[in-house]
């Protein structure tokens, strides 16, 4: 151990160690995996370096994995680490060489040889096809011992979920790597101004100059741009380097030598210190399991609201329904039976005959598909009502469903007894002595002319007087026929819509008293459901809010844990530099 180290005092191990592993769980908690998993890979990269982080900035194209497969002594390890998808990687100091590559998943290490190429066989397309959000590679190079490196994936990557500026801190060196033969981008350019607005150790190193390209205008812009964007300060290193980039590689290590000696317990508290203020900026910190909480709680008291409201409201809506469903249903079996009737007297008329032999018949039929008919219509009204005050619940609250239960008033299908109308016998016996009289009369008027001829005469009158008589008594019957069956008709249809309308009555009162129960019970549950959801939903808001406070206090404890820290790596410097 030289003096300068020895003259170095070291972080209180257990306090730090708590620190660290405090951090990454609220990192973990606040932000989500990736974020704790890249934080935990640059504490882990920083245990094994002496004088801190290099972070090397790189866009796609530049030769950067090249150029740190030269800088760590590895050839293979650039044709190792290209196949694999732009992440954060991180290159630290380890006896035994492994490549990792870490994920939500869990983690792949696949072991590599001192050249860095893979110790086994492993498909890079499959590698590449990973979900892979930080990558560690280890190898036991000297550069590694003093300086842990931290490769940033390109800026203008699509996939780029994290901010670099995130990884930079005042302590780490920052390496800009750009191509002679690729003009450096305004995004760089403009990436370059804020990290000179965190540290001061910043380099440019530009790779692939050879005698084609030394004297190239890309190569002179480069120049004129880095000097006006005034990023040099005696700092910026231009390096005109081979095409396999071991010139630049040598460059870049003479460049670390001959920086000012850190100290990696520095850049420890200074990445730990940036995770925790990054905490408490966090979108707010615990402000969206929050904000989600305190949503849920309105929209639940706004549903109790209108299931209260609803609750309230429903049984006049209901008696609406039903008032217009009976009137509906009344007219509809009025406007049928009168059809009914009107086409059964149209026969009757036609043919008194045959509608007084089968009328009954008919008639039964045609009556109990009417019936049929008006249940079915009935039934379908009472289920578009059910669906509609039990939201769909009909058939758990109201099992078997709203169908008429009141079974037919006659199901025989009999009748009832009419009166044979009366006819008087003197009147039938004058009637058809009329009949006669007049067929007898108007053949007696030829007899009157002719008195030769009137003993026949009187003969041929008396027949047609009986034809007359059986005319009549016919004409009569079949009056009195029609009158009887219509009256009949009348009368039964009359009954049918009696007792049609007292079945559908007692059947929509008793749909009624049950659609009034089913819907009673329904909102009763429903109004209990809602409420529980809300003290539930109001439950979770204060334990959001309690998380939230207790993540502010901790993230505020362990900023504090983290001052208090480098106060006394502070105050040993000073009592380092006055002994000295």
């Amino acid at each position: 151990m030289t003096a300068d180290e020895a003259a170095q005092p070291t972080l209180a191990a257990d306090a730090m160690s708590r620190l660290v592993n405090e951090t990454l769980l609220l990192t973990a908690e606040v932000r989500g995996l990736p974020p704790a998993l890249i934080v935990r890979s640059e504490v882990r990269a920083l245990t094994a370096a002496q004088h801190g982080r290099v972070v090397v900035l790189a866009e796609d194209g530049q030769d950067a994995t090249d150029l740190l497969s030269a800088l760590l002594d590895a050839p293979g390890l650039a044709a190792t680490v290209r196949p694999l998808p732009p992440s954060h990687t991180t290159y630290r100091f380890d006896l035994v060489p492994s490549l990792t590559m870490v994920g939500p998943a869990g983690e792949v290490a696949i072991e590599l040889d001192a050249d860095g190429r893979p110790a086994r066989h492993h498909e890079p397309e499959s590698v590449a096809a990973r979900n892979v959000v930080q990558v560690d590679v280890a190898m036991p190079s000297a550069v590694l011992s003093r300086y842990s490196i931290t490769h940033l994936p390109d800026l203008h990557a699509a996939d780029n979920q994290h901010d670099p500026l995130e990884a930079i801190t005042p302590g780490c060196a920052v390496v800009l790597v750009a191509s002679a033969r690729q003009p450096i981008s305004l995004a760089e350019i403009r990436f370059l101004r804020q990290v000179r607005e965190r540290t001061e150790r910043i380099a440019v190193v530009v790779t692939g100059v050879d005698a084609e390209t030394q004297g190239s205008e890309v190569l002179a812009v480069n120049e004129v741009v880095l000097r006006r964007a005034r990023l040099w300060a005696g700092e910026a290193v231009h390096v005109l380097a081979d095409r396999d980039g071991a010139d630049a590689a040598a460059t870049l290590r003479h460049w670390l030598d001959g920086l000012e000696s850190g100290r990696a317990g520095d850049e420890l508290l200074g990445i730990v210190r940036g995770a925790i203020d990054r905490l408490l900026v966090a979108a707010p910190l615990g402000r969206a399991p929050e904000d989600a909480a305190a949503e849920a709680v309105s929209r639940s008291e706004a549903e109790v609201s209108h299931a209260i409201q609803g609750a309230m409201n429903w049984l006049p809506r209901l008696g609406y329904e039903f008032t217009r469903l009976r009137t509906d249903v009344t007219e509809t079996v009025s406007r049928s039976l009168g059809a009914l009737e009107q086409r059964h007297e149209d026969w009757i008329q036609r043919d008194p005959c045959d509608a007084i032999e089968r009328l009954p018949h008919v008639l039964r039929d045609d009556l109990r598909t009417l019936q049929s008919r008006s249940d079915n219509d009935l039934a379908e009204r009472l289920a578009i009502l059910a669906h509609q005050f039990l939201d769909g619940r009909q058939d758990e609250l109201v099992p078997g469903g709203l169908r008429p239960r009141t079974p037919p008033a006659d199901p025989e299908g009999t009748f009832v007894q009419v009166a044979e109308m009366h006819v008087d016998a003197s009147n039938e016996l004058f009637a058809s002595l009329g009949n006669f009289g007049s067929g007898r009369q108007s053949i007696g008027l030829l007899s009157s002319v002719v008195s030769a001829v009137a003993v026949p005469v009187a003969l041929v009158g008396g027949v047609i007087g009986v034809g007359f008589w059986h005319l009549g008594r016919r004409s009569r019957q079949e009056a009195v026929a029609r009158a009887q069956a219509s009256k009949w008709l009348k009368v039964q249809l009359g009954e049918a819509a009696r007792t049609t309308r007292f079945r559908l009555d007692q059947s929509l009162n008793e749909a009624q008293l049950i659609l009034n129960l089913a819907a009673r019970e329904h909102h009763d549950q429903r109004t209990q459901e809602l409420r529980a959801t809300l003290e539930k939903a109001r439950g979770e808001l204060v334990d959001a809010r309690t998380r939230s406070q207790d993540l502010r206090s901790r993230c505020t404890a362990l900023r504090d844990q983290a001052e208090q820290l480098m106060g006394q790596d502070a105050a040993h410097d000073g009592v380092g530099g006055r002994d000295a």
